[in-house]
């Protein structure tokens, strides 16, 4: 089994990671190509994140019996 703080250190370094590859493709002048495809990427998946919190909201409260009064 993995520890948690594995887990936490791994997560913490791969956004590190993107993190500085985003600000590359934005900010540096030799990825100016780059710059479109990255905001792209990163409102894509704003979008289907949100999306995906909302359906599986819905999910779960369609699937979901009503409580029985006391």
């Amino acid at each position: 089994m993995v520890s948690e703080k594995v887990v936490g250190g791994l997560i913490f370094v791969v956004f590190w990671i993107i993190a500085i590859v985003f600000t590359l493709a934005m900010w540096y002048p030799g990825f100016e190509g780059y710059s479109q495809i990255a905001i792209k990427l990163v409102v894509w998946i704003l979008v289907v994140g949100v999306s995906a919190i909302a359906i599986w909201l819905g999910w779960v409260m369609g699937g979901t019996k009503p409580g029985v009064p006391e």
